[in-house]
């Protein structure tokens, strides 16, 4: 009697697996398309979707450039103003040796 409760047991497990299978099926769509029509649809979408890929890396890339060059002007400035610090300090310097001279 037991063998035959496992073997039920067994075969019921199975056959909920087998469900469970094909429900996993049912939600999931296949990607091969079914007809010609699907085949030009999917191509159509792909071919829109690889150009607005490439509308979107050159956005990118000019974007990237005009950061680059906001940034080349920031470090302008700032080696500009540096520059000018110092040059103001070599100029204080320079004067308080001529009147330590004087």
């Amino acid at each position: 009697m037991l063998f035959f409760k496992k073997k039920k047991k067994k075969k019921k497990e199975a056959e909920e697996g087998k469900e469970k299978k094909d429900q996993t099926k049912q939600r999931v769509p296949e990607c091969t398309p079914a007809n010609g029509e699907d085949t030009q649809a999917i191509e159509k979408t792909t071919l829109e979707s690889e150009a607005e890929l490439e509308e979107l890396k050159s956005s990118v890339a000019e974007r990237h450039q005009r950061v680059q060059k906001m940034a080349e002007t920031v470090q302008h400035k700032i080696d500009s103003r540096q520059f000018k610090k110092k040059k103001e300090e070599t100029e204080e310097e320079e004067e308080e040796e001529k009147q330590e001279q004087s």
